[in-house]
Formats: structure tokens, C-alpha cells, sequence
């Protein structure tokens, strides 16, 4: 009885097939991890673990989830200035943001704000991203007399 084998030609070529198909599952792999960042589907973190985690002036770039205490917040309108704090239980954080404030900030349940912490302990946000409440009241007007 005979067994076949494959003459040496035959297995280099596979061999090469299989390293580019590699090299190509690598490269999808890697746009789709790209994509995920770019489009904001990361992980961000809630105020406490930026707390034990993010140094003050390291110039790192997170993402922090948090409740706006609406009685710190000041807006300056002419310079598109936004000042808020954001809370969890006792940790606080003071937040800065420049640009346009989203139409829905003072009906937000909280935020996401992506930035860098500075030297003073202000989290200089680049972006600023409102989750809003699932469900809408509608508006009623009062009845007239």
C-alpha cells in the first residue's frame, strides 16, 4: 500500500496561502479596532475610577461618565464657555468645555466628556456627549380660564 504526499511545490504554496490570509485577517482585525475608537464604542470611565486612575497635567486623552451638578454650571454664551461640575456619590470633578452647549445639557441624566485633566485639576473637555432621559414629557401648555 502507497500513501500520496504532496510534492514540495504544493506544500510552499500553501504555506504561503495560509501566511496571507493571516497577514489579511490581521489587517481587518486591526481596522475594526480603529473604527471601534473612532466611533466612540470604547469603554469610558465612571468619576471614581478616573480618580485613581488619571494624574493631573499627564496630558492623557479618557473618556469620563458622570451626573452634572446643575447649580455649578456657568455658561457664557459670547465666549462658548461651559462650566459645570460632574458628581458620583462624593467624588466631584470640575469640568471645562469650549463650544457649543447641546440643546438637551439641562435635561441630561449625565454625560461622557472626553479630554485631559490639567495641572489645576480641571478636566479640559474636547468633547461633550449628553445622555438624555429615554422617555420625553410632552410640554402642556396651561389652560386658560
Amino acid at each position: 500500500m502507497t500513501t500520496s504526499t504532496l510534492p514540495r511545490p504544493a506544500l510552499a504554496n500553501n504555506r504561503k496561502f495560509i501566511i496571507a490570509g493571516a497577514l489579511v485577517l490581521a489587517a481587518v482585525a486591526l481596522l475594526i479596532v480603529n473604527g471601534l475608537q473612532d466611533s466612540g464604542l470604547l469603554y469610558f470611565q465612571t468619576l471614581s475610577e478616573a480618580r485613581t486612575q488619571v494624574r493631573a497635567g499627564d496630558g492623557r486623552v479618557v473618556r469620563i461618565n458622570g451626573v452634572v451638578d446643575m447649580n455649578s454650571v456657568k455658561w457664557d454664551g459670547q465666549k462658548l464657555d461651559l462650566q459645570f461640575d460632574i458628581v458620583e456619590g462624593s467624588n466631584r470633578m470640575p469640568v471645562f468645555y469650549h463650544g457649543v452647549m447641546p440643546d438637551t445639557f439641562y435635561q441630561s441624566e449625565s454625560v461622557v466628556v472626553e479630554g485631559a485633566l490639567n495641572r489645576q485639576g480641571v478636566f479640559e473637555a474636547r468633547s461633550l456627549l449628553v445622555k438624555c432621559p429615554s422617555r420625553y414629557e410632552p410640554v402642556v401648555a396651561p389652560a386658560s380660564q
